[in-house]
């Protein structure tokens, strides 16, 4: 079905439409979805290069395909190319929506998995605090952006060995989840 809504954009308005760019990204999120990376990753480039020759570099659009690649990447075990992928999307969010966004922080959530799973402890422990403060900045402490950020602080002093600080990480997380349930 995504492929004949594909073949329908191309037909009603050109290659380089941003609805045909809609298609190509539908497309790839199957093939995400069945593992085939390869076939998911050429779908994002496709509506990548569409995005750009349409709206510029600067642009939500860009920086949100960025992220969905470096999210395939990830998916391959290819932390080089995610960590790539994931600070243009970062960069562009910060120029073009601002330091303190949401999807400002989604950025910087998905930075510090990269660096969390390469076990680069150094820098994991500047990205949770970022998008922690920026979530509790946008949406307060019951919400749960939240309770992730929490999560991932604890995730992180449990890997250095720091039981304590990690489960009192995992109450803040826990707290904020029955809270809102």
């Amino acid at each position: 079905m995504y492929e004949t809504a594909l073949e329908s954009s191309i037909a009603g308005y050109s290659n380089d439409h941003p609805s045909v760019a809609a298609c190509y990204s539908n497309i790839r999120t199957m093939y995400k979805s069945q593992g085939e990376y390869a076939k998911a990753l050429v779908q994002h480039k496709k509506s990548l290069e569409i995005k750009i020759w349409f709206f510029g570099c600067e642009d939500e659009g860009v920086a949100t395909s960025y992220n969905d690649i470096g999210n395939v990447y990830f998916a391959q075990g290819d932390y080089g190319n995610t960590l790539l992928q994931h600070q243009k999307s970062l960069e562009i969010r910060i120029r073009v929506l601002s330091c303190d966004s949401v999807e400002t922080a989604v950025s910087y959530n998905n930075i510090w998995r990269v660096y969390n799973k390469q076990g680069d402890y150094e820098n994991v422990l500047l990205q949770p605090p970022k998008s922690l403060e920026i979530n509790l900045w946008v949406y307060g402490h019951k919400y749960p952006h939240v309770a992730d950020s929490y999560h991932n602080i604890g995730i992180f002093h449990q890997k250095q060995g720091k039981s304590e600080e990690a489960l009192n990480q995992y109450k803040k997380s826990l707290e904020i989840r029955i809270q809102m349930y």
